[in-house]
């Protein structure tokens, strides 16, 4: 071999791994904007229904716990002597059912306001698309280890990503891509 094919086999070389490169950090921007898309869907706000259905679930509870004691027992005694002042506890709880009641139009309101300027998603819908995220996400991290191990056999070493999935990195090479 004469210098010359030499340093035209060492050019190919060079740009094979330049290429190499840029196709893995391309493929990490793609991991990166799937996990930044995973975190953004499970802190959106759940469905505007959803958030409504707590609110009248959480009226009832306040209601249920005042009325579920037997209040006429307290004032229906059969005689003086048995008669017993309500306990400090169950005027709290009439008190917390009627504030929740009286509560739930302004906080209905409140909601109105803000689902107004944001986008919403049902549980089924966001845990669907978690899904599909983590499958996506796992299958990307998967070819980034194939190409990084083929990297490795052609001689260039390429830094594992800190947060890269270890049942990627540990994976056999016959379940990579």
């Amino acid at each position: 071999m004469n210098l010359k094919s030499a340093l035209d086999t060492l050019q190919k070389v060079k740009k094979a791994k330049v290429g190499r490169l840029q196709d893995i950090e391309s493929l990490r921007r793609e991991i990166l904007a799937a996990k930044e898309e995973r975190l953004q869907i499970s802190h959106m706000p759940v469905a505007r229904e959803a958030a409504l259905e707590r609110l009248e679930n959480w009226r009832a509870s306040k209601e249920t716990a005042a009325l579920g004691r037997n209040l006429l027992g307290y004032f229906t005694g059969p005689s003086q002597a048995t008669y017993d002042v309500p306990r400090v506890e169950l005027t709290s709880e009439l008190l917390e059912a009627a504030v929740a009641s009286a509560a739930v139009e302004i906080i209905t309101r409140n909601l109105d306001e803000f689902y107004a300027d944001r986008e919403s998603i049902s549980d089924e819908v966001r845990q669907d698309r978690l899904d599909e995220l983590e499958l996506q996400i796992s299958q990307l991290e998967d070819i980034e280890e194939r190409m990084i191990r083929l990297a490795e056999d052609a001689g260039t070493m390429i830094m594992r990503r800190p947060d890269a999935d270890p049942r990627s990195v540990l994976a056999f090479d016959a379940d990579l891509p």
